[in-house]
């Protein structure tokens, strides 16, 4: 499934960002691993920098995962509805997910803002930018889904799923 234009570029940008943090979360966690196991001198900041990256990482990924169907759910429900049926169903999914991701951002936008007056012990970063990241997932979700809602529905991106459902439903007509 492709988003329209803009909404290829954002998820460009946010799988650039969410990779290379990823990176650098690994090779923290790398030097983490190494420093307790051997004579090298362990970084009191890196336990902070791997939770933190983690967080930012997750947070950019959130809206590429979304339009990618990375995320667990169950669809073999809709690849057995009839195509008309299968569009209005994964509009009203897709409005669901809409309404989370719209929470999710006003709420972690709450939350970075009350937060901006506190700092974190290790690498004395503001957690208002720590807790900020649930609200910039939020806002990557929103544009994703939004993207995925304007493009046309179809079954092929269920790949799997639907060769699953033909299957099924070749069997019940063999019995």
């Amino acid at each position: 499934m492709r988003a329209p234009t803009p909404f290829r570029q954002w998820q460009w940008i946010c799988e650039i960002l969410g990779t290379f943090l990823g990176g650098v979360m690994i090779a923290v966690v790398v030097y983490q691993v190494i420093a307790r196991y051997t004579p090298v001198p362990l970084a009191p900041w890196t336990e902070e920098a791997a939770r933190f990256l983690f967080i930012w990482t997750t947070a950019l990924i959130a809206g590429p995962a979304y339009v990618r169907g990375a995320y667990i759910g169950v669809d073999l429900v809709p690849v057995l509805l009839p195509d008309r049926v299968f569009r209005w169903w994964m509009r009203i999914l897709h409005l669901g997910a809409l309404i989370f991701a719209f929470e999710l951002m006003r709420r972690g936008l709450d939350l970075g803002e009350r937060t901006m007056n506190q700092s974190t012990p290790g690498l004395g970063i503001t957690m208002g930018y720590i807790n900020g990241a649930m609200g910039f997932a939020g806002l990557n979700l929103l544009v994703m889904v939004i993207g995925t809602i304007l493009m046309p529905q179809r079954r092929a991106a269920y790949g799997e799923t639907l060769e699953t459902a033909e299957a099924m439903q070749s069997a019940k007509g063999d019995g």
